[in-house]
């Protein structure tokens, strides 16, 4: 800045003072004021007594009844009118006493210092560091008009162009005025809502921009729900300002706005929530339990519910998790149908809808004839129909078909009969995609453990993860999702590792698959299983040598669930003999076996899993497992109990192969005869092992 611009400058500053001394007021006033370190009250009663006594000067002139006397009293009057004491409401803080003139002289001083600043910032200049002190002290009880507010918000739109200004002289334009900003979200105007929420934005915008305590995921989502709410208060309030006609409608009308007003201020103040979350690294994850944590908070306001729901079910939808994103809209299900109710309780029962929790009707505070926008009958169809969709893409045929019937019966209830063939049709496109899949297929399951002071928040935190993913696409899907690099600060161990092992100066996650401990669509039950080997000769490892250590963990709700992870509350260690573990492992060889023959007969044709399985169990070269566990019955140092249930196991399973074997050479072909010859040559073999040991016992 050179001396003209400099001296242009200060003359700008004195006028402002100049102002100010009007009214025995100067900057160093202003700054006490907002430190609150003078007693405001005094001074007002200090400009009172001035006021007064200037009064009583003009009544001591000699009155005239003319034309004259009326224009002085009139200028009289104006100038009285100028030291009238007001109350308002500043940006920050409680509310400021002040005059009228002293209201205009900071509205105008502001206007011409914003008007300073932004020229500078257009030249590239630095500010100096008085005139940024005065800018913040104006802005900190200057009251808000429309055209100041269009000021800003340009002013806001030229700085957040230029790339290497400080944060702190930008954070001078947004802090003292989001109170205020937040205030005229509610105006009843709809174009200065919608500036409001501009300017909003922008506030976030220069947060995440400048001083980087916003993640993308966060920015956006807080910015997604503040205009989600704005469009529904607009749209509420066209509605409704449509049907008033009387005073009971237009009381109805201001109480629906006023609902509204709470809804935004609400969602507003938990956004600082979500914005803490971003001090350590935070994955989509985080977000979405942070959603779910909100919605129960909110569980008795239905819009608010509604709202953070929605914020789960669409951020799962684009990260391709539609099982959950199916589950989450059952839950909007369960609250518009709660709200609206439009159908005879017997004609949809509770029971039907899939993972239905019945919500309590004392805890939510809604009225018979309260009217919520989306709580209506298209919002019913529109969430059935998007459940449908998403548990069609995440492959639960089972629950789209349940979901179909709801709509149907719906539809029979409305008498639209076009929409129930609709329906039909797709039920029977769900039934052959069913039909096509042979099983549903809910993903796989992972045990992740967090270890580290480079995970931040998840530090030392279990979860059960469910995933659509094998175990080494899903390790790359997380970690991508959690912004982290493997083999740099962060490193992949199984879950047999020992913590205790590992560098104190380096994270880790755990990570191990699990499966369902019941055979249940929904559950909270898991089992790990992993093997020790107890033998310092590595290349001579027997059946005897080999222990498994089997985990019984419980998760804090049932998955598959709106999250796709669920925290661990407890888990239950026990060690596995080797003898158990041969004992387990037939078990596990007859269910893969029975789900196979059951599937190969219903269709008439054996499968090709089917016949791996057979080969795998009795072909003499490749079925060293079954001979293993004849080793294992042999012994003499092992339980007689443990003994006889492995014989019985291996018993029931060698029937269960005989009968596959059975049904192969029903339909057998050329190709494979010289196979079937085999596997039917080892299972008389094995037939013979297992009658010499039970004739022995």
């Amino acid at each position: 800045m050179n001396e003209e611009e400099e001296e242009k400058m200060a003359d700008t500053i004195k006028f402002i003072l100049k102002g100010y001394q009007k009214i025995g007021r100067d900057i160093k006033i202003v700054e006490r004021i907002r430190n609150t370190e003078i007693d405001i009250d005094r001074m007002i009663k200090r400009e009172e007594i001035k006021g007064r006594i200037r009064y009583e000067e003009r009544e001591k002139i000699e009155i005239n009844k003319n034309e004259e006397y009326k224009s002085i009293r009139r200028n009289e009057k104006k100038e009285e009118e100028k030291y009238k004491i007001i109350e308002t409401e500043g940006n920050i803080g409680r509310p400021m006493k002040m005059t009228i003139t002293l209201k205009e002289i900071y509205i105008e001083s502001g206007k011409i210092i914003i008007q300073e600043v932004t020229n500078i910032l257009n030249k590239k200049e630095e500010i100096k560091e008085k005139y940024i002190d005065i800018m913040v002290n104006l802005l900190f009880y200057i009251p808000m008009r429309n055209d100041y507010l269009d000021q800003l918000i340009d002013g806001i739109d030229k700085i957040i162009i230029r790339e290497n200004i400080d944060y702190l002289k930008i954070k001078i334009f947004s802090f003292p005025l989001i109170r205020n900003i937040i205030k005229m979200m509610n105006d009843k105007e709809k174009t200065i809502r919608e500036k409001c929420y501009k300017y909003y934005k922008r506030i976030l915008e220069i947060d995440y921009k400048y001083h980087k305590t916003l993640s993308n995921t966060t920015y956006y989502s807080i910015t997604a729900i503040t205009e989600l709410q704005l469009k529904e208060s607009i749209k509420l309030e066209e509605t409704l300002e449509a049907e008033i006609k009387n005073k009971e409608e237009k009381s109805l009308f201001k109480n629906d706005i006023n609902k509204v007003i709470f809804q935004i201020k609400e969602i507003l103040n938990v956004s600082h929530e979500l914005i803490k979350m971003d001090k350590y690294k935070t994955d989509m994850n985080l977000i979405q339990e942070k959603y779910i944590e909100i919605s129960k908070k909110y569980q008795k306001y239905p819009r608010l519910y509604y709202t953070w729901i929605d914020k789960v079910v669409q951020t799962q939808e684009k990260s391709g998790n539609y099982i959950e994103a199916g589950i989450g809209m059952n839950k909007i299900i369960e609250i518009i149908w709660y709200c609206i109710k439009p159908i005879k309780e017997d004609l949809i029962k509770i029971n039907k809808i899939p993972f239905y929790t019945k919500i309590d009707e004392k805890e939510i505070k809604i009225k018979e004839n309260d009217r919520e926008y989306p709580f209506n009958e298209n919002g019913i169809e529109r969430s059935i129909n998007k459940s449908i969709e998403y548990f069609t893409k995440g492959k639960m045929y089972d629950y789209s078909i349940k979901m179909n019937e709801i709509l149907i019966e719906y539809y029979k209830y409305k008498e639209e009969m076009n929409k129930v063939s609709e329906c039909y049709l797709k039920m029977g496109e769900l039934y052959k995609m069913k039909n096509d899949k042979s099983l549903m297929y809910i993903g796989e399951y992972y045990f992740v453990k967090f270890i580290g002071k480079e995970w931040g928040e998840l530090e030392n935190k279990e979860y059960i993860y469910r995933s659509e993913l094998r175990i080494g696409e899903a390790i790359t899907q997380m970690t991508k999702s959690l912004g982290v690099t493997l083999n740099g600060t962060i490193t992949i161990i199984n879950q047999n590792k020992d913590i205790n092992e590992l560098p104190f100066n380096t994270s880790f996650i755990q990570i191990g698959s699990v499966k369902k401990l019941e055979d249940k669509d929904q559950t909270n039950k898991f089992i790990s299983e992993i093997p020790i080997i107890k033998t310092k000769d590595n290349k001579n490892i027997t059946i005897k040598d080999i222990w498994k250590k089997k985990l019984y963990i419980t998760t804090e709700h049932p998955l598959p669930s709106e999250l796709i992870r669920q925290k661990v509350l407890h888990i239950e260690e026990y060690l596995c003999t080797p003898i158990e573990c041969c004992i387990d492992d037939v078990i596990k060889k007859k269910k893969q076996l029975t789900s196979q023959f059951i599937i190969s007969n219903q269709r008439n044709t054996p499968t090709m899993t089917l016949l791996s399985l057979l080969q795998g169990s009795l072909i003499p070269q490749v079925n060293g497992g079954i001979i293993e566990y004849f080793e294992m019955i042999k012994s003499t140092d092992i339980n007689k109990e443990y003994r006889e249930q492995l014989l019985n196991e291996i018993t029931s399973f060698l029937d269960l192969c005989n009968e596959c074997l059975n049904l192969y050479e029903t339909i057998l072909n050329k190709k494979y005869f010289q196979l079937h010859l085999k596997m039917k040559d080892g299972l008389h073999s094995l037939y013979s092992i297992l009658n010499s040991l039970i004739i022995n016992d």
